[in-house]
């Protein structure tokens, strides 16, 4: 079944407040979209709307919609950011996805991203970026849930609840636990 989106419902509206710099109810309009239909309308926007667009979103709903932009969407958006919010976002990040972004950059602008970054998550983009493109090493997240196969569920909701305190809940990605035995993944 086709997805249905609420984008070219909702884009005459984004424009004209972009027009009428009506910040506050563009942010109020923005935080109920789905960032897969902002992504898909992106390029409706200019540049400078994007930004703007962009930079109204909260902090979660744009890393999100980062991660829908293809490549060169990326690119465009972080040519035009300034420095603290490449930073800002950047931290959000999976390394996984930051890596297949930075591949695609001239070595140059590579150094200066990766230089952007705290040096831990530089680290990690930089192991990434040592595996062969599309191997799975390369397409691997790093920031994930396990839990042990001998615990319950009540055990392993506690502790997936101690390990997600909202300050990090960005970080991980809950779509999937993984389950452990002896310290080995299970699946």
């Amino acid at each position: 079944m086709p997805r249905f989106s609420v984008l070219p419902l909702v884009l005459p509206e984004i424009k004209e407040l972009l027009t009428a710099r009506n910040l506050e109810s563009l942010r109020q309009l923005l935080v109920d979209l789905d960032p897969v239909d902002l992504a898909d309308g992106w390029r409706a926007l200019s540049p400078a709307e994007q930004v703007v667009v962009f930079q109204l979103l909260p902090r979660r709903l744009q890393s999100l919609l980062f991660e829908e932009l293809d490549v060169e969407e990326q690119r465009s958006l972080l040519m035009n950011l300034e420095e603290s919010n490449i930073k800002t976002l950047l931290a959000d990040l999976d390394p996984s996805t930051t890596s297949r972004l930075v591949r695609r950059l001239s070595p140059r602008m590579m150094r200066h991203f990766l230089e952007l970054m705290k040096r831990e998550e530089a680290g990690q983009v930089e192991e990434h970026l040592n595996f062969p493109v599309h191997s799975v090493g390369s397409l691997m997240r790093r920031r994930f849930v396990t839990v042990n196969q001998a615990w319950t569920v009540r055990r392993s909701l506690e502790h997936i609840q101690a390990n997600t305190r909202l300050r990090h809940l960005e970080e991980l990605y809950l779509d999937t636990i993984y389950v452990r035995d002896n310290g080995q993944l299970a699946g």
